[in-house]
């Protein structure tokens, strides 16, 4: 199931989509048809899978992806759309297995 906003035919304000178990998959923010704001995102089971935040359409700030498990993935840090520092990516069992540019 989805839900939304829409201003003039265009997203505006919160998106939100489920899975059929009525688990909230995504949540979304948008401004005139832009993401602008926090993106969450769900697995099936309610663990988070990623926190990212936009402005204007573009990414900006920490960006966070973990495992179904719960166990972090990866992080990295984003500046006008652009990435700006080395992501971290892990391992299943949350260890750092790489920093790359």
């Amino acid at each position: 199931m989805i839900s939304g906003n829409y201003k003039e035919g265009i997203k505006h304000g919160i998106q939100r989509h489920w899975y059929s178990n009525g688990q909230l998959e995504l949540e979304e923010h948008y401004n005139m048809g832009k993401e602008d704001g926090l993106r969450l995102t769900w697995y099936e089971n309610g663990n988070q899978w990623s926190t990212e935040n936009y402005k204007n359409g573009l990414a900006e700030g920490d960006v966070f992806f973990w495992y179904e498990n719960g166990v972090k993935m990866r992080e990295s840090t984003y500046a006008n759309g652009i990435i700006t520092d080395k992501p971290k990516r892990y391992n299943i069992i949350g260890e750092l297995i790489n920093e790359n540019k």
